[in-house]
């Protein structure tokens, strides 16, 4: 994953914290952060200015999905292994696991906004 720069039309970050490809990548609502999840069974949170990792969150299977809560403290991550889990990023740790619904990979998650 890259950071490009639309008015300067270039790279500003190249993103290379995940060990295997990257399946989503998602921008807090105020651009301030960068989400990526990855087939490494992690998701990144990077710092969009200086395009430094903030914190990396580990899951038991592939992270295939990734949104961003409007209020910039939570995440949802949807994973290989038919969970989906969220994240409170302020406390660094998964605040729920949500896993008895779901048959499959989880491909898809979005925050619903009013």
């Amino acid at each position: 994953s890259n950071i490009f720069d639309l008015e300067k039309k270039q790279i500003v970050h190249k993103i290379e914290a995940h060990a295997l490809p990257a399946r989503s990548n998602v921008f807090s609502p105020n651009g301030a952060l960068l989400y990526t999840a990855s087939d490494d069974r992690h998701v990144s949170v990077y710092d969009t200015r200086s395009g430094r990792v903030i914190q990396s969150f580990s899951h038991p299977g592939m992270a295939l999905s990734v949104d961003a809560s409007g209020d910039q403290r939570h995440f949802i991550v949807g994973c290989a292994d038919h969970a989906v889990y969220q994240w409170d990023l302020g406390m660094q740790k998964c605040i729920g696991k949500y896993g008895d619904c779901h048959s499959d990979m989880v491909w898809g998650v979005r925050y619903l906004t009013s």
